[in-house]
């Protein structure tokens, strides 16, 4: 499973801590020090006295519906605990979709002659965007299957630690895509000369009624308030992008399906999101922590580590394990913190979005 090879014995051995990590490729990033993984090597740091097995089955790409799948197959395991990070690769349906199918689909939505075409073709008369439309049968189909999950892992009595996956806010939205259009440029060519907050006004007036529109719009509004010195206004406009962001990355209305679902049916929560967002004040999470807009850079899997033992340490079936809080604190200490978000780096790779949009 996972990127890595993993054995391990059928028969769980006495004293063992079992824990399987399933979910999409932010699950995978768990592995990535060392063969066993840091997350795996920091349990063991502080659970010294249990033999210790994390099992990585993260698999890039992988939605609800196939981390289900993998969820059947490891409760067949004896596990202590299913660590979960989901949320980024959600279809349209309950069946997967082919991953070369979506990106295909995802390299032609960025031609306005391919648009044109699936307009024309699936005219849409409700007055509802089909990409909103598609958004919400998504939705439903990820809580349902996460509901699932939960439930199945329950009925064995097994916990399930969800993560609220983390998420790059200072990007609006997907590299290229947007609506680069008529709109749009004088916003743009305000923010270049430096007025910032003519920019931010043109942004507003220009804003469109789609979700896709207004998640790449509030995302510019947010920089241009950023520049102004506003940075509690530009933290409530990320936020308004999160909100509106329905393309497969997780954004808020996956987190609130997310926090719902897992406390609905007795999961708990590791607030990572949070935790980024927390490091990151008074600006938000952006190409300092991650390489791109979900997968955080490797020397933060520490971060992620100490949040989920934290969070274990604080459940009331896992408390009552033989946890070493010397070690748990230690492992807190050595972690790297993220540097401030809102570089001249971060400027310099938005206008590559934007030339490349335009020339789009």
């Amino acid at each position: 499973p996972g990127s890595k090879d993993s054995l391990f014995s059928a028969v769980k051995p006495k004293d063992g801590f079992r824990v399987f990590v399933i979910g999409g490729s932010i699950a995978g990033l768990l592995q990535y020090s060392g063969e066993s993984g840091e997350f795996a090597k920091a349990l063991e740091a502080v659970l010294p006295t249990k033999k210790v097995e994390v099992v990585n089955c993260g698999m890039a790409g992988y939605e609800s519906f196939r981390e289900a799948l993998v969820e059947q197959e490891i409760l067949e395991y004896t596990p202590d605990l299913i660590v979960l990070l989901t949320g980024h690769n959600e279809g349209i349906a309950a069946a997967p979709i082919p991953i070369w199918v979506m990106r295909t689909q995802e390299r032609l939505s960025r031609l306005a002659a391919y648009r044109a075409l699936v307009k024309s073709i699936r005219p849409d008369n409700s007055g509802v965007k089909q990409s909103d439309a598609l958004a919400d049968a998504r939705d439903a189909t990820f809580a349902r299957n996460l509901a699932d999950n939960l439930r199945h892992a329950r009925e064995r009595g097994v916990p399930v630690a969800v993560v609220v996956p983390p998420r790059n806010y200072r990007e609006p939205v997907e590299l290229g895509r947007g609506p680069y259009d008529a709109q749009f440029v004088p916003g743009w060519v305000r923010f270049l000369r430096g007025d910032h907050a003519g920019a931010r006004r043109a942004w507003k007036e220009a804003m469109g009624t789609d979700s896709e529109s207004r998640a790449f719009s509030w995302g510019f509004i947010a920089r241009s308030e950023e520049k102004l010195g506003l940075l509690e206004e530009a933290r409530a406009s990320f936020d308004r992008a999160a909100e509106f962001d329905r393309a497969a990355i997780c954004g808020k209305v996956c987190q609130d399906i997310i926090r719902r679902v897992t406390k609905s049916e007795g999961g708990f929560l590791v607030e990572a999101d949070a935790m980024f967002r927390a490091l990151s004040f008074p600006r938000m999470p952006g190409m300092e922590t991650f390489n791109d807009r979900m997968h955080w850079k490797p020397q933060f899997n520490c971060l992620m580590s100490s949040e989920l033992i934290s969070s274990l340490r604080a459940q009331p079936g896992l408390s009552a394990l033989p946890w070493d809080d010397a070690a748990a604190r230690k492992l807190k200490a050595s972690c790297v913190k993220p540097g401030s978000p809102g570089t001249v780096d971060d400027d310099l790779r938005i206008l590559s979005y934007v030339l490349m949009g335009l020339s789009w």
